[in-house]
């Protein structure tokens, strides 16, 4: 009979939560971080996953009144798996999410910022992941960010997609037309 797969029961993807500032005001935002750091050889997936996989999903359970914003993706690696193609980490990602605190928090209150996140890690195989994670935020004046997690914040920022300075309007027939509308652009061509 054939060898079945031998895949260790160990996680392939460590996770933590971090929170890019420990106090917040009332009526303000902090950035969370979901840390995937991820086994060497193994991969986790883009919110376009390509032809298989499926994304990271984070469902907040957050203090009555505070909001999460969408999952801001850094740009994907492209990972070929013939005859498929993939897009999505290796190593190490930062998903990005801004959590808003309510005008009405009261300075002082400490609470917890929880997360439930499931993930496809993938190698030869693909095998579901999903953790509990939580990261401690006070209500009060937002303080200085230590630099050990300032420089890894702003290298997550430095890898989120850029919005196009020019409005792009398309055409779809035979052909694909894209027409960008910039004078700039359009007098840095010779």
């Amino acid at each position: 009979l054939p060898a079945a797969a031998q895949i260790d029961g160990a996680p392939k993807v460590h996770a933590q939560l971090i929170a890019e500032h420990d106090t917040v005001p009332a009526g303000g935002t902090v950035t969370v971080a979901l840390v995937e750091n991820i086994r060497a050889g193994w991969h986790t997936y883009w919110v376009n996953p390509g032809d298989v996989g499926a994304p990271t999903e984070i469902k907040w359970d957050l203090p009555p009144g505070w909001t999460a914003g969408p999952i801001q993706w850094p740009y994907p690696k492209r990972l070929p798996v013939p005859p498929f193609m993939d897009y999505g980490y290796e190593d190490s990602v930062w998903l990005l999410s801004d959590i808003h605190i309510p005008n009405d928090a009261k300075a002082g209150d400490a609470f917890l910022i929880q997360a439930h996140a499931n993930w496809l890690v993938c190698k030869e195989v693909c095998v579901p992941e999903e953790v509990s994670l939580s990261a401690p935020v006070e209500v009060g004046p937002t303080n200085d960010v230590d630099v050990s997690v300032a420089k890894p914040f702003a290298a997550a920022r430095a890898k989120l997609p850029a919005k196009s300075p020019w409005p792009v309007s398309f055409h779809a027939g035979k052909a694909l037309d894209l027409f960008f509308k910039s004078p700039a652009l359009a007098s840095a061509h010779p």
